[in-house]
């Protein structure tokens, strides 16, 4: 593909990080330009993967010691375009939680990630209205969506049933993760997950040899 008509393509693909920097940066140019046409040969983002807050913590810390090697390696593999590994502002809220002298290095590398957009699990129906004497309340009625209610009906918690959600409506194939809690494990329930989401919910090491990728 001409150096033109990949340019061209990476309007077409959605690429807004080209229509804003191109006349400041000719070398970011290059190389996304570069990236379009490795899209068009099929060679990049074969599965875009979502990543827990544990991974990313993981990636900070290297506090997994059973997963190192693979987060390792799936980072390789990010790096050269094999996957497009994503997350979302649901990370960002759970890495707020850490207690601030040790935050750093996880906000750090949320900030390197992709995110994703978010996605609503719930809408205001109606809102309701209580007057007695000179006392007025508004009350909304807000209901979920019924597949974050499917979720939360499987026993995961808030927060993991928000970022499958996500993960679910923004088009992921994978959901990479080490929680393996008892009780309320997204590991635990891999299969309910797969067929409700279509995503393959995996460590990461799992998750390279599903997906063939070798490495020492």
């Amino acid at each position: 593909m001409p150096g033109a008509d990949a340019r061209q393509a990476a309007f077409s693909l959605g690429l807004p990080i080209l229509r804003r920097y191109e006349r400041h940066d000719t070398g970011l140019e290059k190389r996304l330009t570069a990236t379009v046409e490795r899209i068009a040969c099929g060679s990049v983002f074969s599965v875009k993967a979502y990543l827990d807050t544990n991974v990313v913590s993981a990636i900070a810390k290297d506090d997994i010691a059973s997963e190192s090697q693979a987060i390792s390696r799936l980072l390789v593999l990010a790096d050269s375009g094999g996957v497009q590994l994503v997350t979302s502002e649901i990370t960002l809220q759970e890495i707020k939680r850490i207690p601030a002298k040790h935050r750093a290095p996880h906000e750090r590398t949320f900030h390197l990630l992709e995110k994703i957009p978010m996605v609503r699990y719930d809408e205001l129906l109606f809102i309701t209205q209580y007057c007695s004497g000179n006392i007025s309340m508004n009350s909304p009625v807000i209901q979920n969506e019924p597949l974050y209610d499917r979720l939360l009906a499987l026993g995961l918690d808030t927060v993991d049933a928000r970022h499958l959600f996500v993960a679910g409506k923004q088009g992921c194939r994978a959901f990479i993760t080490c929680d393996n809690t008892r009780g309320t494990s997204i590991l635990r329930r891999w299969k309910e997950l797969d067929a409700m989401l279509n995503v393959s919910v995996q460590l990461p090491s799992t998750f390279l040899a599903a997906n063939r990728v070798s490495g020492s």
